[in-house]
């Protein structure tokens, strides 16, 4: 078997912030075969409507005319002090799309498996699936997703240095394949807390062993919480033991604390809203409440971001950040 390759990652695209002094530093990750330059601006200066009471798609028609000329926004301007990173994956090739080397967070398979839940005659659901391929398709994303989370965790810990060491003033998540990928990532950090993660139009890896982790029995004799026993299985299924640093790690039963902002469109065909929707399920599993979890699904949309999202996404993150 040919040795892998260290992956190479290219230089993060970085918006320093507006105004002094910097207050937070948000982290997010590209799509599946986009990269930075093309993610990053387009996210960071698209224009949305701000309101204070709900989103503006839901408001009259008068009340949007005037949070138009009130209330544009851009998450630049809405975290004047925030510092803006945007990594891009390092090339890999696919196992799918003739093998076209691409940049990718992990490989996996397209399209996506979808959860058992799903209607039998699907071709793509679990349960169509013989088990040779559920392996083959289940270890597939395995060293992508451990050589990302690193990185990523490299990424956080020079941010937090730069934040005289404020842990909960970085914000991380992605859109598609980043926020699946920025979710692993966050659930596998094991530093202070951070301040919140992002999730558009993703899924969870391993979601269903995840969800079945957390309803074992302990082995050891020792009682362990639903986060413990599901973040363990991630670790052992990447290889990615706990910092030998113990003294500053995390207390992992207080991870399930970060809040968590998640959107979906209804017509996501790329990723599916059930794939969104298991993701929930497997957080709420692991000991997320309702007041931790923001989930919203958006009528209409398919496998993008819109200005609904951006506007949901920064009342949320407001009331949150200090």
């Amino acid at each position: 078997m040919p040795t892998r390759r260290t992956p190479r990652w290219p230089r993060p695209l970085v918006i320093n912030p507006q105004s002094s002094p910097h207050k937070q530093t948000f982290i997010l990750l590209h799509d599946r075969g986009s990269n930075a330059t093309d993610f990053g601006p387009a996210m960071l200066f698209r224009p949305f409507h701000r309101s204070g009471h709900a989103n503006t798609d839901r408001q009259p028609q008068y009340h949007r005319q005037y949070l138009t000329a009130q209330s544009t926004s851009t998450l630049h301007t809405a975290f004047p002090h925030a510092k803006f990173v945007f990594p891009t994956a390092s090339m890999l090739r696919a196992a799918t799309f003739t093998e076209s080397v691409i940049n990718q967070w992990f490989d996996t398979h397209w399209p996506l498996v979808l959860p058992d839940a799903t209607d039998d005659n699907d071709h793509n659901s679990r349960n169509s699936l013989d088990e040779e391929t559920r392996k083959w398709r289940s270890e597939l994303p395995i060293p992508g997703l451990r050589d990302t989370a690193r990185y990523i965790h490299e990424l956080i810990k020079a941010e937090i240095e730069i934040l005289n060491g404020d842990a909960g003033s970085v914000i991380i998540g992605g859109f598609s394949q980043g926020s699946a990928a920025s979710l692993i990532s966050a659930l596998l950090w094991d530093g202070d807390l951070l301040g919140g993660w992002i999730g558009l139009s993703g899924w969870m890896p391993f979601a269903e062993e995840v969800m079945d982790a957390t309803q074992q029995d302990d082995e050891d004799g020792e009682e362990s919480t639903p986060l413990e026993k599901g973040t363990a299985l991630l670790r052992v299924t990447l290889n990615m033991p706990t910092s030998s640093q113990n003294d500053d790690a995390t207390d992992q039963s207080s991870l399930n604390g970060i809040p968590l902002f998640l959107a979906h469109g209804s017509e996501d065909k790329t990723v599916h809203l059930t794939l969104g929707r298991q993701m929930v399920d497997c957080l709420e599993s692991l000991g997320w409440s309702n007041h931790n979890i923001q989930w919203k699904e958006y009528s209409g949309l398919t496998h993008t971001y819109s200005e609904s999202i951006l506007s949901d996404m920064v009342e949320f993150l407001t009331e949150r950040l200090v």
